[in-house]
């Protein structure tokens, strides 16, 4: 994700105060994988969250992104740090591939599927403090989570 800097700034991005940080990752394949993983481990390191929140928020990119190779083919996750009183991080993992038939099985887990890492969307709820999923037949999933520090 580009942006234009300001004058004199060496090509960086002007600092906008109050602004969050963003990150968007197109996801197609195995390596986008990694890479929206790594994004993610970044920004809770830069909003100082300890390491087991890293790797508890880099776990669920992961999964939510291998969702989207293996269920959608292509799609993608953003993330943004928020700012406030509630310091945290948004992930949001976005598709237009056939939707979850089964959402309601699926997060009673009742449904388990053998091609994930075995957190799957239950264990992602259950890891973040807000979880939503927005689903239907041929119109995609996206789903939304996020973490706050602690």
């Amino acid at each position: 994700m580009g942006h234009a800097g300001s004058p004199g700034s060496g090509g960086r991005p002007a600092a906008v105060p109050g602004a969050a940080e963003r990150a968007a990752i197109p996801i197609r394949g195995e390596v986008d994988i990694v890479e929206a993983r790594q994004a993610a481990r970044a920004m809770c390191e830069r909003l100082g969250f300890s390491v087991a929140i890293q790797t508890r928020v880099a776990t669920v990119v992961s999964e939510l992104a291998r969702n989207i190779v293996h269920y959608a083919g292509d799609g993608e996750v953003r993330l943004a740090a928020l700012r406030g009183s509630r310091p945290g991080i948004e992930v949001v993992a976005e598709d237009r591939g056939p939707g979850i038939p089964h959402l309601d099985a699926v997060l009673r887990g009742e449904h388990r599927s053998t091609r994930g890492m075995g957190m799957g969307l239950r264990g992602t709820r259950n890891v973040m403090d807000e979880f939503d999923v927005q689903t239907g037949a041929g119109e995609g999933t996206r789903v939304t989570a996020r973490l706050f520090g602690r």
